[in-house]
């Protein structure tokens, strides 16, 4: 399974940002980041941008889903 680390975020401003921390975990249950593995995409207005790494930046206000797909999950 993958999560995106906070699962909910809540930008203030247009110049609000927020990095993104995605985790995964082995077969053996341990946990990995996959942040740098990971490819992002907004769902809905666009009112974030997510560059490569997950850093979450406001554009304008509003309300969107970044969806989140590393190791074949999403």
């Amino acid at each position: 399974a993958v999560a995106a680390d906070p699962p909910r975020l809540t930008l203030d401003g247009p110049n609000a940002r927020f990095t993104l921390l995605v985790r995964g975990s082995t077969a053996d249950g341990r946990a990995v980041d996959l942040t740098h593995a990971a490819a992002f995409a907004v769902d809905g207005p666009p009112v974030v941008t997510v560059a490569p790494g997950g850093a979450v930046a406001a554009v304008r206000d509003g309300s969107a889903t970044v969806r989140v797909t590393a190791a074949g999950h999403t």
